[in-house]
């Protein structure tokens, strides 16, 4: 979900509190993951189910079932589902990744806590954990619409009817060549200017300064009887939701329009969309999102909100037209169909704050890399187009606040997004698109509920090792480290003093680089204020300040210096 519209600020942190609110009680288990030693070489779901019981310490009443594999290009997934008494227990999952010779690489799964549980009545349909305890719990879904278009709700109850939790089901955020109108990426980007003077959306009226910014591209349209339509076998475009607007067809494949009319975000989307499926198609990934996904471009009653929405069959897609026009930005378009990318590597498994925020930062990702392919200009302002101006002020791809993971809470899915796509751009920058797409494909097939950035930034090493035998697993895991998303590992020392962004790295006691011993320096804190001043001894002790990133100022140079105390 990429959500921010043209209604005011405290409008929408009320509904935002409201649904929070709601959702306070409950809890998600706790998540571990596990690289997998055993001997064990085997492509049968109940071989490697046996091997899962024994990790976990399952026992009866508990009980892992199977629920599906998925194959990629670096084995397979099998996905199971933990059951107390014979019902479901919401959001305890587990994924074990399979090596293609049959070897385990790797696993994550729900820690079972040691507590006593009656049999359920016949009322109960699933457990929720909830203070510690399982809740013998029902769940239904509600349909409405609203001011922001559609709403689809779950709803869990216990037996008395209270609720326990609820959860949006919305996920916000062809045989012939013809021409489309599009922007690649986005106006700002393209022109290399940042919003605002006469680079303005003005309610689709800026015309004069913005269409010359439009290209005309080529795209694979659907052909039948002499009529050519916007739709192939990767999306369609479509009338579902309200405002309605007609979807044209055309006797020549031409289908090129200005940015007021209606076909413009129409054909922006279809070609991004298709773009994207073409290049995950390339990576070795054609099983994902294999179907032509349902795409209205002007829906959610025109607020400035675009989802994506699992629960139709096949999945859809939905952009608003408040503020800028969300389909006119690839970025929102990519961010979206992510959702999607997501959902068909690990479906039902959006339980969980810290895990709806991983699904937002894949998103954020993917708009990043797809729009950086492109044009390098702002390449860090995800919504290049969408955002950074009086209607909303966008997410970005850097974690310029560096933020150290143990420090923060997550009170909402969008808010520490940065966090997690500032490791993946930096090995972007370092090893190009093609590798980090492929490992974030390859990674996402073992996202489960309940999972952290911890657990998600391991089963990237994981996809390394399937992939590319861990050729990368050094950086990867100092990118990780730089933000305590992962533990540095002190014995390897390449993840030591490594001039990557950070020109030094050390746990407490930090070795001072014999070059620059002996010059005066200050070290100062992101505040600003001198911890430390003075000539650069052999050794410093930092033991008693506080982990995360310094400045180190001497007469040659200025440095980072990143602490990480265990």
């Amino acid at each position: 979900m990429r959500l921010l519209n043209k209604i005011s600020f405290f409008t929408f942190f009320l509904l935002i509190f409201y649904i929070s609110s709601n959702s306070i009680k409950s809890q998600s288990l706790p998540v571990k993951f596990a690289w997998i030693q055993s001997p064990l070489k085997s492509h049968e779901t109940n071989d490697w189910k046996t091997w899962l019981n024994e990790k976990s310490n399952v026992d009866e009443p508990f009980e892992w079932q199977s629920l599906q594999t998925i194959k990629s290009a670096g084995g397979e997934h099998v996905k199971f589902g933990l059951y107390l008494h014979g019902l479901p227990i919401v959001g305890a999952q587990a994924n074990i990744h399979i090596k293609n010779n049959g070897a385990g690489l790797a696993a994550s799964f729900a820690s079972i806590p040691d507590l006593r549980t009656q049999s359920p009545s016949a009322k109960a349909s699933c457990w929720f954990f909830l203070e510690n305890r399982f809740v013998q719990s029902t769940v239904r879904d509600e349909k409405s619409r609203n001011n922001f278009g559609p709403s689809k709700i779950r709803i869990w109850e216990d037996l008395n009817g209270n609720t326990i939790h609820q959860q949006s089901l919305l996920v916000y955020y062809s045989d012939t060549i013809g021409l489309v109108s599009i922007f690649n990426p986005d106006p700002l980007t393209k022109a290399q200017v940042n919003y605002g003077g006469s680079h303005k959306d003005l309610n689709d009226q800026n015309l004069n300064v913005l269409q010359p910014l439009q290209d005309t591209a080529e795209l694979l349209l659907n052909y039948s009887s002499g009529v050519f339509t916007l739709s192939n076998f990767a999306a369609n475009i479509s009338e579902f939701d309200s405002p309605s607007n007609v979807v044209p067809t055309s006797n020549n494949g031409e289908f090129i329009s200005s940015r007021s009319d209606p076909e413009f975000e129409m054909t922006n989307a279809l070609f991004h969309i298709t773009k994207m499926k073409y290049r995950i198609d390339s990576l070795g990934f054609s099983h994902l999102v294999n179907y032509s996904i349902p795409v209205d471009v002007n829906a959610m009653n025109g607020s400035d909100n675009s989802a994506f929405d699992p629960s139709t069959s096949p999945p859809s897609l939905l952009f608003g037209e408040g503020g800028v026009d969300d389909a006119e930005d690839a970025d929102v378009i990519i961010h979206e169909y992510s959702h999607a990318i997501s959902h068909s590597a690990s479906p039902n498994s959006l339980f969980g704050i810290e895990r709806q925020c991983l699904d937002e930062a894949l998103g954020d990702y993917f708009a990043s890399s797809y729009s950086r392919n492109i044009n390098y200009f702002n390449w860090e302002n995800v919504f290049s187009w969408d955002g950074h101006n009086e209607f909303w002020s966008g997410r970005s791809a850097v974690n310029s606040q560096m933020k150290m993971y143990p420090n923060i809470s997550f009170s909402g899915i969008y808010e520490h997004t940065d966090l997690f796509v500032d490791p993946l751009m930096q090995l972007w920058i370092k090893y190009g698109s093609e590798t980090v797409d492929k490992l974030i494909l390859e990674s996402i097939h073992n996202w489960t509920s309940g999972m952290t950035f911890p657990v998600a930034a391991n089963w990237v090493l994981a996809a390394d090792s399937a992939l590319f035998s861990g050729a990368h697993s050094n950086d990867i895991h100092l990118e990780f480290a730089k933000w305590q998303i992962l533990t540095p590992q002190a014995s390897n020392p390449s993840n030591t003093g490594e001039k990557i962004n950070f020109d030094f790295f050390t746990s407490g006691v930090w070795t001072v680089p014999e070059i620059i011993q002996g010059e005066k320096a200050e070290i100062s804190n992101g505040n600003g204020k001198i911890m430390w001043s003075g000539p650069l001894p052999k050794l410093l002790n930092l033991t008693y300040w506080n982990s995360g990133v310094y400045y180190l100022k001497t007469s040659s140079k200025f440095s980072k210096l990143m602490l990480y105390k265990k």
